[in-house]
C-alpha cells in the first residue's frame, strides 16, 4: 500500500522596503522544503509510488468449463448452468528460489453472482459477475503489486461446502453422484487452479475454467485383426459390423484386484489446492458413501461408464467366459489412475486361439459439446 504526504506551508513574512527580510525568509523556506524532498526520495528510492489508476479491484470474467478434445476445443459460459459460484483467493508475499512462500488469504468462499447487463456498475464487475455483498461481509479486494503470486479457484454453484487449510493446501469437499443423468447434472463443478505469477497480469480480470468431478471408463474388445467386437448383452454373441464373429462372450467383470478397493460412482470428492509453491497441480480424492460402490465392477462393454475419479487403485482384473471357458487378464496399476474430465478406454484382444490379451489404454479428455463434425458426425458426452 502506498501513501502520499502533502505539506502545505502558509508564508506571511513581512517584506520591508529593502526586501532583505522577505528574501531571507523565502530562501530559508525553500531550503527547508528541498531537504524534505531529498529525505523522502532517499527513503523510497527503490519503492516507486504507483499512479492512482494502478489501484485496481480484483474481478472475474465470464467463467467457462472446457476440455481439450480429440480434434478441437470448446467452451460454454458458466452462467448457462449456474449463476453463482464460491471463490477463493490466496496471495503470497515471499519467494524462495522458484517457490512462492508466505501465503495470505485474500477471499475465502466469496459468493460471486451473475446478473445480466450489470457489467460496469462497480469496479469489481466487468462481465456481469459481482462479489461485493454487504450481507455476507464481502468487500472489494484490490491487487497487491508487492505480492509475489496470486492463485484463485472456485466451486459452482455457491453452497455450504466443507473447506479449510491443511498444511500447504486448501481443501474443498462436496458430494458427487454419477448414478443418474439428473444426479450428474446436480453435482457441482470445480475449477482448475488459476496461478498468476507474472505481475503484468495483475489487474486483469480472473478467468476460471470449471469441470465436473467425473471421469468416464469403457472396456472394449477386438479380434485378431483389431476389429471392434459388438457383444450382445443378452446372448453374448460377438459381431463385427453386424456379422457374427463366431465367438460368445459372457460374464464380463472389470474390477480392482485388491478386495478392499471398489469402483466408486457416488460419494464425496475432496480437492486440495496448493496455496504456496509453484505448482498448479490439484490433488483429488473420492470417498464412497452407502450404495456408491460398484461391487461387481464394470460388466457392460462398449459403454461409457461415468464414475468418480480415483488414483492409486492398484492392479485391475478382467474376467469373462469365452465360448464358456473362463479367461482372466490383468491391467497393471500404472494404467489405473483416473483423473477428472478424462475418458479411459481399455482395449482387450480376444484371439482365435481362445486367449484374452490386454492391448492398450486410450486416454483422451472429455469434450464439452454433443456433436462435432470431424469428417463424419461423431457424438460426444456433454456436461
Amino acid at each position: 500500500m502506498y501513501a502520499r504526504t502533502f505539506i502545505y506551508i502558509e508564508m506571511k513574512g513581512k517584506i520591508t522596503q529593502t526586501g532583505i527580510e522577505g528574501r531571507r525568509t523565502l530562501v530559508n523556506t525553500l531550503l527547508f522544503l528541498m531537504t524534505l524532498v531529498i529525505a523522502a526520495c532517499s527513503s523510497n528510492e527503490n519503492e516507486p509510488v504507483p499512479s492512482v489508476d494502478e489501484l485496481k479491484a480484483i474481478s472475474f470474467r465470464n467463467q467457462s468449463f472446457a476440455a481439450q478434445g480429440e480434434q478441437s476445443r470448446a467452451t460454454t459460459d458458466l452462467e448457462s448452468k449456474h449463476q453463482t459460484f464460491a471463490a477463493w483467493g490466496i496471495k503470497t508475499i515471499g519467494k524462495s528460489g522458484e517457490e512462492f512462500t508466505e501465503p495470505q488469504t485474500v477471499m475465502e468462499k466469496y459468493k460471486v453472482q451473475w446478473t445480466e447487463n450489470t457489467a460496469g456498475t462497480s469496479t469489481t464487475n466487468n462481465n456481469d459477475w459481482e462479489y461485493i455483498n454487504a450481507e455476507l461481509g464481502q468487500t472489494v479486494k484490490y491487487w497487491d503489486y508487492s505480492a509475489t503470486s496470486y492463485r484463485f479457484w472456485g466451486v459452482a454453484p455457491y453452497g455450504e461446502y466443507t473447506s479449510g487449510i491443511d498444511d500447504n493446501y486448501y481443501e474443498v469437499t462436496f458430494p458427487a453422484d454419477a448414478t443418474t443423468e439428473e444426479n450428474i447434472n446436480n453435482t457441482p463443478y470445480f475449477s482448475r487452479l488459476k496461478l498468476i505469477t507474472d505481475k503484468t497480469q495483475y489487474g486483469s480480470t480472473v478467468n476460471l475454467e470449471f469441470l465436473k468431478p467425473f471421469c468416464q471408463v469403457e472396456i472394449r474388445f477386438v479380434n485378431d485383426k483389431g476389429e471392434k467386437l459388438d457383444i450382445d448383452a443378452t446372448t453374448g454373441e460377438a459381431k463385427v459390423e453386424g456379422v457374427s464373429a463366431g465367438i460368445n462372450v459372457t460374464d464380463i467383470r472389470f474390477f480392482p484386484t485388491e478386495a478392499d478397493i471398489h469402483i466408486v460412482q457416488k460419494g464425496n470428492v475432496t480437492l486440495k489446492y496448493p496455496i504456496a509453491g509453484a505448482s498448479e497441480q490439484i490433488q483429488f480424492s473420492a470417498a464412497s458413501v452407502d450404495g456408491g460402490q460398484l461391487t461387481e465392477g464394470l460388466t457392460v462393454p462398449n459403454r461409457l461408464h461415468t464414475l468418480l475419479p480415483a488414483t492409486e487403485q492398484g492392479e485391475f482384473t478382467i474376467s469373462l467366459k469365452l465360448n464358456e471357458k473362463l479367461r482372466i487378464a490383468n491391467v497393471p496399476a500404472e494404467f489405473t489412475n483416473w483423473l477428472p474430465n478424462m475418458k479411459y478406454t481399455y482395449i482387450f484382444k480376444l484371439t482365435g486361439s481362445g486367449d484374452m490379451i490386454f492391448l492398450n489404454l486410450s486416454v483422451v479428455a472429455i469434450t464439452t459439446w454433443q456433436t462435432v463434425d470431424i469428417g463424419k458426425t461423431q457424438e460426444y458426452y456433454n456436461w
